[in-house]
C-alpha cells in the first residue's frame, strides 16, 4: 500500500484527517514501513533543505501526534528530530526551537539517550543563531553529560565541535581553540573519528585567523589537509565547500594566492553539476578574494563584478552576505587609492548596518517573546537566599566567636535593600539585556565581570551623591548595559587577518550606537536610561567626546556617572598587552582628566565613594559575584565550563 516517499506526499493531499483515516486501514507491517518512510523523508528534506516540503513535513509531524496509537515514543522522537534537523538546514531557527524542545520532551520520554542527545544539539544549534546563548550553553551541556554517558568518542567529539562553534559566536576565542585543540588530540580512531576532528579543526583554523594567531592555524590547516585526504570522511558537499573557502582564505593570509586559486578552481569544477546557492556563493568569493590577492589590475575589476553579483544574490544567506561585503572591504581597501577606501568605508557602513540589523531583530524577538508569555517578572529566591555579602569563611568565624560586627549587619541590610528594589527593575526583558551585555563583554574579557563591576561603582557614586536607593540601584543595572553594543561591533571586528579591524575611533562610534538602538527595542523605563547610558558614556565633558559630541550637563548624568566607573574599572584591571594601574595611579589619571573628559562635579563624590579602597574593591567584588549568580547565562556558561573541566 505504501512503497514510496511519493506515495506519502499523495496521501497527505487530502489533508491530515485523510492521512489519519488512511493510516488506521495499515496492517502492522504497514505501519511500520510507514514510519520508516516518514522518518527517511524527514532525514532525506534536511539534506536537500527544500524549502516545498515544509508545509508535507509540518502535517507529517503533526501526525506523528495525533496518530499517537501507532507511533511509539522512540518513532515520534526520532520524527521531530529530523524536522528539527530541516528547519535548521532551511534557516527556520525560531520554529526550529519550538519544535526541537518538543523533540527533547519525546526522546526525553522515550529514555533513549541518543536521541536526547541529537535533540539537544539541535536546539544548541538553532538557539545559537539567535543568539540565545543561554539555552544553548544548557542544552550542550546536557548533550555532553549524554555523549560522555554513552562512552562514544564520536558523538562527544561531536558535541566539542558544538561548543567550540558556540565560543566562537560568544566571541571566546581562545576557549572555542582549546576545546577543538583537545579533540585534535585525540588518537585517530575509525573514519567517523576522523570526520569530527577534521571539523574541529576547521573550527580551530576559523578561530585562530580571528585573532592572528599564527601558530595554531598553521597547525590546524595542516591537520585539516590530512584529514581531508581521507576518502572515507562522512562529508557532505557543503562542509567541502565551506573547507575549500577556508583553505583559500588560510593560504591568501599567507601570500599563497597561486596555490589557494588552483584548490579552488579545482572546486569548481568539481561541484559545477552540483545545484546549491551556499557552495556557489562560497567558492566565487573565495577565487574572488584570490583573484584579488594577485594585485592585477584586470583580476581585480573581475573580483569587484564577481562580488558585486554575489552580493544582490545572498541577501537572505546571512552568513553569507556578510562574507560578501567582508570580500568587498578587503579588494577595494588593498588598492590603496582615496576612491577605492571611500568605496571600502561604505562597504563597511554596509557590513555595520546589516550585522546591526540582524541582531537587533533577534534582540527585539526575544524580548518580545518574554513579553507576551506573561512571564515578565523573574524569580530569584533561590539566588538570593544564597547571596551573603560576607564570606563564607568569615560567616563561619562570626558564628564561632559569638560576635557581630554593627558595620557589617549595617552593610547586610543595605545589600538585602538593594536586592529587594533590584527586582523591581528586573523584568524578564532586563535579563534578555543583560545576557547580551555579558556577551558582549566576553571578547575583551573571558570572565565578563567588567559590565558587572562597571554598574557596582556606578551605583555607589550615585549614592555618594545623595541620589535615593532606588533610583541607585537603577544606575547600577542601566550602566551594566554600557557597551551592549559590542555585540554587534565585535562579529565586524572579527578576522583581524582580513584587514578589517576599525580604528579605536569608529569602534568607540559604533558601539555606542548599536548599544542605543538595541535597547530602544522595550519601552521600559530602565532601558530608557539604559539605552543613553550606552549612547553617551563617551561624551567629554569639554564636548569633545563621541558620538554626537555633547558637552557639560547637556550629557545625561547617568552617563557621566558610568564614563568615571567605566575608566576606574578599565585602568584597575588588566587587558591583554597592557598591565592594569594601580589604584593610586588610576585616581591620579581620573583627577588629571576632570573638567576636560568627565564631569569635575562627580570628582568629589567619586573620591569619597573609594575612600578605602579595598573595602570597596572587596564589596564590589562579593556584590558582582551576587549579580553573575543572578545571570541565567554566567550560571549556563560556568556550568558548561566544569563540565568541561575548564578554568574560567
Amino acid at each position: 500500500m505504501i512503497k514510496s516517499l511519493v506515495n506519502i506526499k499523495l496521501i497527505f493531499r487530502g489533508g491530515r484527517a485523510h492521512a489519519l483515516t488512511h493510516l488506521r486501514q495499515c496492517t502492522p507491517i504497514e505501519m511500520r514501513e510507514f514510519i520508516e518512510l516518514s522518518i527517511k523523508c524527514a532525514s532525506q528534506a534536511s539534506i536537500d533543505a527544500n524549502l516545498d516540503d515544509d508545509k508535507f513535513l509540518d502535517n507529517l509531524s503533526i501526525l506523528s501526534i495525533e496518530a499517537q496509537e501507532y507511533f511509539n515514543l522512540e518513532d515520534r522522537a526520532k520524527i521531530w528530530i529530523e524536522y528539527t534537523s530541516y528547519k535548521e538546514h532551511v534557516g527556520h531557527f525560531r520554529d526550529g526551537i519550538r519544535i526541537g524542545l518538543l523533540a527533547v520532551d519525546f526522546s526525553t520520554a522515550s529514555k533513549n539517550i541518543n536521541l536526547r542527545r541529537r535533540a539537544h544539539s539541535l536546539v544548541a544549534g538553532h538557539c545559537l543563531r539567535v543568539c540565545q546563548f543561554q539555552m544553548a550553553c544548557t542544552h550542550l551541556e546536557a548533550a555532553l553529560r549524554l555523549a560522555r554517558q554513552m562512552g562514544n568518542p564520536f558523538f562527544e567529539g561531536t558535541i566539542l565541535c558544538n561548543i567550540s562553534v558556540l565560543f566562537n559566536a560568544m566571541g571566546l576565542l581562545h576557549d572555542s581553540i582549546k576545546i577543538s585543540l583537545r579533540v585534535l588530540s585525540w588518537p585517530a580512531g575509525n573514519h567517523q573519528l576522523e570526520t569530527i576532528q577534521f571539523f574541529n579543526a576547521i573550527n580551530a583554523l576559523e578561530s585562530s585567523l580571528s585573532i592572528n594567531d599564527s601558530v595554531t592555524s598553521a597547525f590546524s590547516y595542516r591537520i585539516a589537509c590530512r584529514k581531508f585526504k581521507n576518502p572515507n570522511l562522512l562529508l557532505n558537499n557543503v562542509v567541502i565547500a565551506n573547507f575549500e573557502y577556508c583553505r583559500a582564505l588560510y593560504l591568501i593570509n599567507q601570500n599563497k594566492w597561486r596555490t589557494a586559486t588552483k584548490h579552488i578552481n579545482d572546486a569548481i569544477i568539481r561541484f559545477g553539476s552540483v545545484d546549491n546557492r551556499r557552495i556557489y556563493v562560497m567558492l566565487h568569493t573565495a577565487r574572488a578574494l584570490c583573484a584579488s590577492a594577485s594585485r592585477k589590475p584586470t583580476a581585480i575589476r573581475v573580483a569587484k563584478r564577481t562580488l558585486k553579483r554575489l552580493l544582490n544574490l545572498t541577501k537572505d544567506l546571512s552568513p553569507h552576505h556578510e562574507e560578501v561585503l567582508r570580500g568587498l572591504i578587503q579588494v577595494y581597501s588593498a588598492e590603496r587609492t582615496v576612491r577605492s577606501l571611500k568605496t571600502s568605508l561604505r562597504y563597511g557602513e554596509q557590513l555595520r548596518e546589516y550585522v546591526l540589523d540582524a541582531k537587533y531583530d533577534r534582540f527585539s524577538f526575544q524580548i518580545d517573546d518574554i513579553t507576551n508569555s506573561g512571564d515578565d517578572k523573574l524569580e530569584f529566591s533561590a539566588s538570593r537566599s544564597k547571596n551573603k555579602l560576607l564570606s563564607r569563611n568569615d560567616a563561619v568565624e562570626r558564628r564561632s566567636s559569638g560576635k557581630a560586627d554593627l558595620n557589617d549587619i549595617y552593610e547586610g541590610l543595605v545589600t538585602l535593600r538593594d536586592n529587594v528594589a533590584e527586582d523591581r527593575f528586573r523584568t524578564g526583558a532586563y535579563a534578555v539585556a543583560e545576557e547580551w551585555a555579558l556577551a558582549a563583554e566576553f571578547i575583551d574579557d573571558n570572565s565578563g565581570r567588567h559590565c558587572f563591576r562597571v554598574g557596582k561603582i556606578a551605583g555607589a557614586l550615585a549614592l555618594y551623591m545623595g541620589i535615593p536607593t532606588e533610583r541607585c540601584v537603577e544606575i547600577d543595572l542601566a550602566c551594566r548595559l554600557h557597551d551592549i553594543g559590542k555585540i554587534a561591533i565585535n562579529e565586524v571586528t572579527f578576522r583581524k587577518s582580513r584587514g578589517l579591524v576599525l580604528s579605536d575611533h569608529q569602534s568607540i562610534i559604533d558601539h555606542a550606537l548599536a548599544g542605543a538602538r538595541l535597547l530602544s527595542s522595550s519601552v521600559e523605563p530602565i532601558f530608557k536610561i539604559a539605552s543613553a547610558v550606552a549612547m553617551h558614556h563617551h561624551e567629554w565633558w569639554n564636548g569633545c567626546g563621541y558620538p554626537q559630541g555633547l558637552k557639560g550637563e547637556l550629557i545625561p548624568l547617568e552617563a557621566r556617572i558610568c564614563a568615571i566607573a567605566d575608566t576606574y574599572d578599565t585602568l584597575t584591571h588588566p587587558e591583554p598587552g597592557i598591565a592594569a594601574w594601580t589604584h593610586k595611579e588610576a585616581v591620579q589619571q581620573i583627577c588629571a582628566m576632570a573638567g576636560v573628559q568627565l564631569d569635575l562635579n562627580l570628582i568629589s563624590p567619586f573620591l569619597q565613594a573609594l575612600e578605602g579602597a579595598g573595602a570597596l574593591k572587596e564589596r564590589v567584588a562579593i556584590e558582582v559575584d551576587q549579580s553573575m549568580e543572578r545571570n541565567q547565562l554566567a550560571r549556563a556558561k560556568r556550568k558548561l565550563f566544569e563540565t568541561l573541566e575548564l578554568v574560567d
